[in-house]
Order: C-alpha cells, then sequence, then structure tokens
C-alpha cells in the first residue's frame, strides 16, 4: 500500500489526511501497545505536519486495519458456518424425534390394518 493509498472502511476509499490519520491512529490496536514517548512523537508529528513520517505510519495503520477486518470477517464466516450446521443438526434430530413415532405409529395401524383384511378374508 503506497503513501498515497487509501483505506477500505464500509467499502469506500478513505485517502490519507490528518484528520483521517488522527482518526485511525486514536482507534488502532496499536496505540494501546505505545509508550508515552511514541505518543508524544507522534502527536509533534501531527503538529509539525510531518507528512512524510505521517503517511508511513498511516499505511501501517491501514494495514492494522485491513489485518482486523479480515480476522473479523474470518471469525463471522466461521461462526456462521457453525451455526449453519448446527441449525441442520438440530432439524435432522427434530426431524427423527417428529417422523420415528410417526413412521412407528403409521406402521402399527398398517400391521392392524393387513390383520382385520386377513381376518375378514379368513371369515368369509
Amino acid at each position: 500500500m503506497s503513501a498515497s493509498a487509501t483505506s477500505t472502511q464500509n467499502g469506500q476509499f478513505t485517502p490519507f489526511s490528518i484528520p483521517n490519520f488522527k482518526k485511525l491512529f486514536n482507534f488502532s490496536r496499536a496505540r494501546q501497545y505505545m509508550s508515552e514517548m511514541d505518543i508524544r512523537q507522534i502527536h509533534e508529528a501531527i503538529e509539525e505536519k510531518d507528512m512524510v513520517l505521517l503517511e508511513k505510519l498511516y499505511d501501517v495503520l491501514l494495514q492494522e486495519q485491513m489485518t482486523d477486518e479480515e480476522a473479523i470477517r474470518t471469525f463471522v464466516m466461521a461462526k456462521n458456518k457453525i451455526l449453519d450446521d448446527l441449525a441442520i443438526k438440530t432439524m435432522s434430530i427434530e426431524k427423527q424425534f417428529i417422523e420415528l413415532p410417526r413412521k412407528e405409529a403409521t406402521a402399527k395401524i398398517e400391521k392392524k390394518e393387513q390383520k382385520n383384511a386377513e381376518d375378514i378374508l379368513k371369515n368369509l
């Protein structure tokens, strides 16, 4: 991703700018692991409008954001597949418990009807 690269937030492209950098930086996971000195240096770069440094940092933050978004997408897809598989399995089990007694009852009725028919034929 180049210095003039853009982020994909909600499918929209966001070009590099100091306000976009600040927003991305403030919500970045990386920020929570930075020392106060590192954060102070970034704020100084913003005040001094050190565009070269800020654009490089922006690219790193964009990469972090894209990695996080991909991890979330992968997690959601895996979770949805598990939930879909569970729903299918649940429906299968429900179907077994609903249909099995019905099949058994139908088989008993058919067997009784067949016995009654045989008895009628014997009595003729």
